[in-house]
């Protein structure tokens, strides 16, 4: 048997029997031979094969899991009914995009090339492909299906929803300048830096911005900011994360 005070209660077991001694608490048993297990402060690991002790924080943590999925569930559900689709970032960023720039979105939401187009504007008929990124300076996705223009909405990697870059882009420029490059176009196409810093419309829109937004819509796209310093420093580092 082997006795072990590296917790605040001594344990008395003994692994082969696969049970304590005192019968208050079962072992499961160890698949390798001459096994031995060892508290070791929150974690109870046995040596040889890692298998673990049930824990009294086990049910805790699993109830906890249980409800945090339901409400998940629920809020799910309300975003859906908002979208009038889903509850999945790609839906959700068409939903925002279309309420603050004035797009009709396309009836279906596999509609091949792009997501609707604007309604008003600079560019009022032109159709547009909307994506919601954590990060686009780690790619933007850019079809084979004709599409005049890309908006990005651009967030922190820690983030599938949060809002803190804008970028609007010419598909027909983006795709000269990247062929120029040599660069492979397709779900994660590279970007350089001076891309996304071109194509920038908020929050401090490019000199050459062909996109200025009212204060409305820069009221209604800081509801989706990030709200912890944490991702706001992420979310400022999404084009330095990009090619140079």
């Amino acid at each position: 048997m082997i006795l072990t005070a590296d917790v605040a209660q001594v344990w008395t077991f003994c692994c082969d029997a696969g049970k304590l001694v005192d019968d208050s608490r079962r072992l499961p048993e160890c698949p390798v031979d001459a096994a031995r297990w060892r508290i070791n402060g929150a974690r109870d690991d046995c040596q040889a094969c890692g298998m673990s002790m049930p824990s009294d924080e086990q049910p805790a943590a699993l109830a906890e899991l249980a409800t945090l999925l339901a409400d998940r569930a629920r809020i799910d559900a309300s975003i859906a009914r908002l979208t009038g689709r889903s509850a999945r970032p790609g839906d959700v960023g068409e939903f925002i995009a279309a309420q603050i720039f004035d797009i009709e979105l396309a009836r279906t939401a596999v509609q091949a090339g792009h997501d609707g187009k604007f309604r008003s504007g600079v560019f009022a008929g032109r159709t547009v492909n909307v994506k919601l990124y954590g990060d686009a300076g780690g790619g933007i996705d850019l079809g084979i299906h004709p599409c005049d223009m890309h908006l990005v909405l651009s967030g922190p990697r820690t983030s599938r929803f949060a809002i803190t870059h804008v970028y609007l882009f010419d598909t027909e420029q983006l795709l000269a300048s990247l062929r120029a490059r040599g660069v492979k176009i397709g779900i994660a196409t590279s970007l350089r830096r001076a891309d996304l810093d071109a194509a920038r419309i908020y929050p401090d829109p490019a000199p050459t911005a062909a996109y200025l937004l009212t204060a409305e819509q820069r009221n209604l796209l800081a509801l989706f900011g990030s709200t912890s310093s944490e991702s706001a420093e992420a979310g400022g580092r999404d084009t330095a994360t990009s090619r140079p």
